[in-house]
């Protein structure tokens, strides 16, 4: 059972150096979904290399795909239940220039939905939600965090760091790619 789990959460060293030549901080994202550091994360159709990014996608055993006409979807259905996916595919207008747009009236759902499903903490969307005007930014994280003290942040931010040290510390060289990575 241990050797099953184990592979379920592999990513090969084949497609992770595939991913890190067509766009390193897809590496790392595919990465972070494949560990369940983060439950999911999205391609855009139009960005360069997308279809070679698909297919390696399409391979990894730990993870499952939604196609939408401007973008491919990608979780790790061990961290994201079906009722989060079924909310995440009743969102009809993802904007690929600028992530989304919808009715004013239906912002704060869809903005608690996408948070969920990129793994920000709950504190920091609600934070984000409230006032808009939250702390930048900080280094391995891809969200605004609620706070400099936010625990919960602190703790994805460890995560990541460790996983770039483990699996691809060449990435730490890349940082305009993914807020600032020492």
């Amino acid at each position: 059972m241990k050797d099953k789990m184990k592979e379920h959460y592999h990513l090969d060293r084949d497609s992770l150096e595939k991913l890190m030549k067509i766009r390193p901080r897809s590496a790392l994202e595919v990465l972070l979904v494949v560990k369940g550091i983060k439950p999911g994360d999205f391609i855009r159709k139009y960005k360069d290399g997308w279809r070679d990014i698909f297919e390696i996608l399409k391979k990894i055993k730990a993870l499952s795909l939604i196609e939408r006409p401007e973008m491919v979807l990608y979780y790790n259905p061990e961290f994201v239940g079906m009722e989060l996916i079924e909310k995440l595919q009743a969102i009809k207008n993802f904007n690929p220039k600028k992530d989304i747009i919808v009715d004013p009236k239906d912002f704060e759902d869809y903005t608690e939905i996408l948070g969920k499903f990129f793994g920000y903490p709950d504190c920091c969307i609600k934070s984000y939600l409230r006032n808009n005007t939250i702390t930048r930014y900080k280094p391995g994280t891809e969200h605004l965090w609620c706070s400099d003290d936010c625990q919960e942040s602190k703790e994805i931010q460890k995560k990541v760091f460790n996983l770039v040290q483990d699996e691809i510390p060449q990435i730490k060289d890349l940082t305009e790619e993914f807020g600032n990575l020492p």
